[in-house]
């Protein structure tokens, strides 16, 4: 069972399982402890990839998370509709979507910088 993208990033892309790219994988970001000193824990975020396409999505999927610290940290929290797969066309969409069984999943993320989609 997948799932079909919509948006200015991903549009004609299929979603397979987990990942929107034709050969299967996966990227995981994990947050991990990498020091401890005393009480002072030091942690970082790491990308894992798997599968046959696991380099091209984990460099996906960090060029996003950069994107993200740079245009959209302090700018807010995501914000998502969920739009009954019924009523799509009644509810045009701005951003990046994730088209469900049931729903369409719509996220528009507030911006730092000017002029830049999601």
């Amino acid at each position: 069972m997948g799932c079909a993208l919509e948006g200015p990033a991903c549009r004609g892309r299929t979603a397979r399982r987990t990942t929107a790219h034709p050969r299967p994988g996966l990227a995981r970001l994990a947050w991990v402890q990498v020091a401890q000193d005393g009480e002072h824990r030091t942690h970082e975020f790491v990308i894992h990839g798997y599968g046959p396409a696991a380099t091209e999505l984990a460099t996906r999927m960090a060029e996003q998370v950069q994107r993200l610290d740079r245009e959209h940290r302090v700018a807010g929290y995501p914000r998502l509709r969920a739009v009954p797969r019924s009523l799509t066309g009644s509810y045009p969409t701005e951003g990046s979507s994730v088209l469900k069984e049931h729903v369409r999943l719509d996220f528009t993320w507030p911006s730092t910088t000017e002029g830049t989609a999601p």
